[in-house]
């Protein structure tokens, strides 16, 4: 009989306490054991990691020993200070991350300053609007124009679904180079 402990952390549970799932592997407390794992394991939260001894029968896993892993006290010289935290660049209270420049408030407030501050993430985005870029205007405008057509010519009935194409294009065509000169 060999005993293997490992550190896991417990992802699922069992309804009745007896088992849990850890990584890929099921794991079963052992029978003998029960009456002082089960109320160990009741205790312990989904997501919990703990130290397990186990022994294994084949593919089963049977735990002998199950122990919530002892927490060390933290280090104060690695905490975080409020120095180190992002601050609203327009009034200094803290945020809760850097993802804004300005806190909610300041940002319902100024919108003059809301607005620098967009423009400033914006600039190293690399997008353009579609007024830079000639070839979204282009497609704009013939999508436009392809709306235009198809709607003056649904309320038109043709014998011909030939005729029906042939006058939205014609159509679509004249909507088309009206835009461009817009």
């Amino acid at each position: 009989m060999e005993l293997i402990t490992l550190k896991v952390k417990i992802e699922v549970k069992k309804g009745d306490n007896e088992a849990f799932k850890a990584g890929e592997d099921w794991y079963n407390l052992d029978r003998e054991l029960k009456g002082e794992l089960k109320p160990k394991l009741e205790k312990i939260a989904k997501g919990t990691e703990v130290v397990i001894t186990f022994e294994k029968k084949g593919t089963a896993r049977y735990v002998k020993s199950i122990e919530t892993e002892v927490k060390k006290e933290k280090n104060t010289t690695n905490t975080t200070t409020s120095e180190d935290k992002p601050k609203c660049s327009n009034c200094g209270v803290e945020l809760k991350d850097a993802k804004y420049e300005l806190c909610y408030t300041c940002n319902k407030e100024h919108p003059e300053l809301a607005k620098k501050s967009k423009s400033n993430w914006r600039k190293g985005s690399g997008s353009s609007t579609y007024q830079d870029n000639p070839a979204k205007t282009a497609q704009i405008q013939r999508g436009n124009a392809g709306n235009m057509a198809a709607d003056v010519a649904s309320s038109l009935k043709f014998e011909k679904p030939k005729d029906a194409i042939e006058y939205t294009l014609i159509l679509a065509n004249a909507f088309l180079d009206w835009l461009r000169l817009e």
